[in-house]
């Protein structure tokens, strides 16, 4: 039996058309044996008809199911627990990775002995019936993101600063295992900020390589938790207290201070 060079794992909440989307995504893969690739979906609902569906489309999917429902990076670190892979990859169930995605990412990381992850650019849509207010400024940040990240490949020999940890979503980038078997999610930042502090502690073992190339697509959707209204004030106070832990290193730097402004003028 050939050990899966990457484990590719999905949380699922809700959404099954989601699901359906993001496995079909990776099987669209090119470049990789399929035989390297180990997907496992990590879910909160125990329905062995969605189990089956799920694996109806791609026979290599594995099925677990959470115990209790605390959070995405609980769920991750659920399916975390059954990954045999080299590399890791946290596919989220609403995003979609570019069938290069797993090719170009496994050639950056393995060219670069440094490297504990990769991140990559990637592109934004709206699902029907998401406020068109809202969506001017995620444009504009997602624009401001990638852009920054294409400069930085260049002007910082391809590595991504400390101070700019945000511009990292977790659905962007490819792990090593041996980093992540290392870290957890904190559950103090289950309603936001949690894919951030993910990234700041994974930098402490290595650099993070960017991948100038638009890899994904990242969806937002009016329906998914961390659009709702009822949310923002757990989000906020949740962002509040990790920019109250972020070390003097972090903070270093132009990038924290643009990270200052976007977060009083974006996310407050």
């Amino acid at each position: 039996m050939i050990k899966p060079l990457v484990s590719i794992i999905i949380t699922h909440f809700n959404n099954e058309y989601f699901t359906v989307e993001a496995i079909k995504s990776i099987t669209n893969q090119v470049g990789v044996d399929p035989k390297e690739i180990e997907i496992i979906i990590s879910s909160d609902n125990d329905s062995q008809n969605l189990a089956k569906k799920f694996i109806a489309i791609c026979p290599r999917v594995k099925f677990y199911v959470n115990k209790s429902s605390h959070g995405p990076g609980y769920n991750r670190e659920n399916g975390l627990k059954h990954a045999k892979g080299i590399y890791i990859y946290f596919l989220d169930a609403d995003d979609k990775p570019n069938p290069n995605f797993l090719i170009d990412s496994l050639q950056l990381i393995g060219n670069s002995k440094d490297a504990v992850a990769t991140v990559c650019l990637s592109h934004i849509f709206f699902n029907m019936g998401f406020p068109l207010k809202k969506r001017y400024k995620i444009y504009l940040f997602s624009l401001v993101k990638n852009i920054l990240l294409w400069c930085l490949s260049f002007i910082n020999r391809g590595n991504l600063p400390l101070g700019g940890f945000y511009l990292c979503q977790l659905s962007h980038m490819l792990f090593r295992k041996v980093v992540v078997n290392k870290i957890h999610f904190n559950p103090d930042y289950t309603n936001g900020g949690e894919d951030w502090d993910y990234v700041i502690q994974t930098a402490k073992y290595g650099s993070i390589k960017i991948l100038p190339k638009l890899l994904l697509d990242f969806r937002y959707s009016v329906n998914s938790v961390s659009q709702k209204t009822s949310r923002n004030r757990l989000k906020t106070k949740s962002y509040k207290l990790l920019t109250s832990r972020i070390s003097d290193d972090v903070k270093s730097g132009m990038l924290y201070r643009l990270f200052v402004y976007y977060y009083n003028h974006f996310i407050i």
